[in-house]
Order: structure tokens, then C-alpha cells, then sequence
């Protein structure tokens, strides 16, 4: 089901009339989502966090003759938003170090030891030419997705 049929369901909209105003509604959703540091990328519309703050965005938005109804609505849409800004699973990206033993790897000034398995892995929001360095490597990356440094 498409993320427009769930919130027709959510809202109780049945037919095509309203499909416009719906859709416009989503991609408020999504663009306040973004603002508030969720990534374009992990904004899966089968992700059920996901889709459930972009139903509670527009029931908060959609018309209600009881305005404590619509606060009620925002107030849970603001919390939501505030969860996944503050997730990493949503609002950063994940550098995975694969140095192939175990050592220490030092990323835009922050230093960890790898697993066993020489792995190790930071989170940060997208950004250029960040440093790094482990055993005899050092290099930058520039980060705008989820990314692996160093051997697979």
C-alpha cells in the first residue's frame, strides 16, 4: 500500500478528491522532517516510525472542527519528529572502518578501538573532507550517505 493510500485510511478519505491537498500534506511532512535534521535517504516510506509521523503530521494539519484535536495531533507529531532527529538510525550516517585487524582509528578527532575483526564504526551528519587516520592510512571522506573506509 502506497504511503497516500495509508494516510486516506488514517484520515478516513475515501475517493480522489482529495489526493492534492493529501499529497501536499506528505511532502510538508517530509520537508519538516528533513528541516529537523532526518536524512532524505532514511526517510523510507515503508519505515513504520516513518510513516507514522508523516499520518500524524497531516491528521494534525487536516481539518477538524475541534482544535484540541489538531493540538492534540501536533503536539504528538512534534514529539515523533523530535525521536528522529535525535535517532541515529535517521539523522546520521554511518563510517564502518574495516582495517582488517585490530588497531586504532581516529575520525574527525575522535578515536576508537577496532573489534576483533578490525571494525569500527562512528556517526556523523553529512560533511566534506573529514580526517581520519589508522595503522600506517590517512585520508579524508567526504560523507552524504552511509560509508565504508578501508577493506571489505
Amino acid at each position: 500500500m502506497a504511503l497516500l493510500d495509508d494516510v486516506k485510511t488514517a484520515l478516513r478519505v475515501d475517493g480522489t478528491d482529495l489526493n492534492t491537498e493529501i499529497e501536499d500534506l506528505i511532502n510538508a511532512a517530509k520537508i519538516d522532517l528533513n528541516l529537523a535534521g532526518v536524512y532524505d535517504d532514511k526517510m523510507i516510506e515503508s519505515d513504520s516510525f516513518i510513516k507514522l509521523a508523516v499520518i500524524t503530521f497531516c491528521k494534525a494539519n487536516f481539518s477538524y472542527d475541534d482544535p484540541r484535536v489538531a493540538e492534540r495531533f501536533q503536539n504528538s507529531y512534534e514529539m515523533i519528529k523530535t525521536r528522529l532527529a535525535l535517532s541515529s538510525d535517521y539523522s546520521l550516517y554511518t563510517v564502518t572502518f574495516n582495517t582488517g585487524e585490530q588497531c586504532k582509528v581516529t575520525f574527525n578527532g575522535e578515536t576508537k578501538e577496532t573489534n576483533v575483526s578490525g571494525i569500527a564504526k562512528f556517526y556523523t551528519r553529512a560533511k566534506n573532507h573529514i580526517p581520519y587516520s589508522y595503522l600506517d592510512t590517512e585520508g579524508y571522506v567526504d560523507v552524504s550517505e552511509d560509508v565504508t573506509v578501508g577493506g571489505a
